[in-house]
């Protein structure tokens, strides 16, 4: 292996999922369907980060009126609208000295 590979994470095998607790009597999950990103990894330095973005337009918790009450929910939680923050993006790094 290369000092440094990157990997494209694969957007059609990558499906972030959440749970919503809903009222306490249930468990409502729902997901992200579009997201992108990639992995670094540099085996002789033994480091590595991961970056990547979740489009918030993309969410689907299986019902458009559980879609709209979310998005809801952020707009009065903080002040913002799904299609002011139209992606996530993050990324971690990692280093480790251990073999």
């Amino acid at each position: 292996m290369a000092a440094e590979e990157t990997y494209t994470i694969d957007p059609n095998h990558t499906l972030p999922v959440f749970e919503v607790n809903h009222l306490g009597f249930s468990t409502q999950r729902g997901r992200f369907d579009k997201t992108a990103g990639k992995i670094q990894l540099d085996i002789k330095k033994k480091t590595g980060a991961v970056e990547w973005t979740i489009e918030a337009d993309s969410l689907d918790m299986g019902s458009a009126k559980w879609n709209e009450h979310l998005y809801r929910v952020q707009l009065e939680t903080f002040g913002i609208w799904h299609d002011q923050i139209p992606a996530w993006h993050r990324r971690r790094c990692q280093g480790s000295g251990s073999g």
